[in-house]
């Protein structure tokens, strides 16, 4: 049997990857410290997702103790349970249509952003980190913290925004096409460096 349950810790004191249960309501006279450490029910290849404090999860208990019953010192977590405080699902604005959702501001000449559908995208966001994949193939992640945005619209335009320095290293050679025309603007020195240069008209 599935149980509710709020995250009331996350780090555990001998380091595992653990977080502790508080189970709703059973547990709400139980003093914190008294409270288990549960598994994380984990991906194949090991994947992790962490939660903070004040999450609110769905927990099972699949040990047995010695008398054969479910071993409630050995929860486990098995995924996020939603709610809606006042009528306001717990998940990203972009994925329920409620809330304000992230807005980085217009980029002159930028493509239009992914455009979401509440209820039909799958959205994450944590630790301010934004990924969209929209019902329509669009997909974006975002660095809500600093603006820095890559993406893919409807249409399959492609943008890369960065408010900060931006670093292309290829290792290789790199070939650029474009099948129109090519414009690039720099607010201060531009420069290229190269062991030959050489310009043809096509």
């Amino acid at each position: 049997m599935k149980k509710r349950a709020l995250i009331v810790g996350t780090m555990h004191p001998k380091g595992l990857m653990r977080a502790q249960v508080r189970l709703l309501p059973d547990w709400q006279g139980v003093d914190d410290k008294d409270l288990p450490w549960a598994e994380y029910l984990m991906p194949i290849g090991n994947g992790f997702v962490p939660t903070i404090k004040g999450d609110l999860v769905w927990v099972e208990f699949p040990y047995m103790d010695h008398s054969g019953k479910p071993d409630t010192r050995r929860p486990l977590i098995v995924g996020a349970a939603e709610q809606a405080p006042g009528g306001v699902p717990n998940v990203a604005p972009e994925a329920s249509g409620q809330g304000s959702p992230y807005d980085p501001g217009k980029v002159d000449g930028a493509p239009a952003r992914p455009a979401t559908s509440k209820t039909k995208d799958a959205v994450l966001h944590r630790n301010n980190l934004l990924e969209i994949r929209t019902a329509g193939g669009g997909y974006e992640i975002a660095n809500t913290a600093a603006g820095s945005r890559v993406g893919m619209n409807e249409a399959g335009q492609i943008y890369i925004i960065s408010p900060g320095n931006t670093v292309l290293n290829v290792g290789a050679a790199l070939t650029i096409k474009a099948g129109g025309g090519v414009s690039i603007t720099a607010g201060g020195a531009f420069s290229v460096k190269a062991a030959s240069v050489a310009f043809e008209k096509g």
